[in-house]
């Protein structure tokens, strides 16, 4: 399997929960099929990428870049598709608890939209 086709499942997965996935890769103006995408709610934000096998999942959180945290924090790795579930989603909505400093999170997508590169140029994620 390569990273688009495990990716694209798992956004099925993570759509049958109620959530939307949006990528700047699938964009029609990029020629380059996702390997990574945003999960919301439409007010919280994940994210989530396939690996360089083609075989896994990583997850994240989201948030606004700081020099403590950067723009995100690993929640979970090497994540098999058969693993992926509400719960773990939601966690990435979240900060984890190793994080020493707690991040400023957007207050929505739309406020991401706004306020970040690469919120301004995603795209939902509706045919596969």
């Amino acid at each position: 399997m390569d990273r688009t086709t495990i990716l694209l499942q798992a956004v099925e997965v993570v759509k049958s929960f109620g959530y939307k996935c949006y990528s700047p890769r699938y964009a029609s103006s990029f020629s380059e099929k996702p390997t990574y995408c945003y999960i919301t709610d439409g007010t919280n934000i994940g994210y989530m990428q396939s690996n360089d096998l083609g075989c896994a999942l990583s997850f994240s959180s989201v948030h606004k870049p700081s020099r403590e945290n950067g723009m995100g924090c690993g929640v979970a790795d090497n994540v098999l598709l058969k693993d992926v579930t509400k719960e773990l989603v939601e966690r990435t909505f979240g900060t984890p608890k190793w994080v020493k400093t707690k991040p400023i999170k957007y207050a929505s997508w739309e406020d991401y939209i706004k306020n970040s590169l690469t919120g301004k140029i995603c795209k939902e994620i509706v045919e596969l």
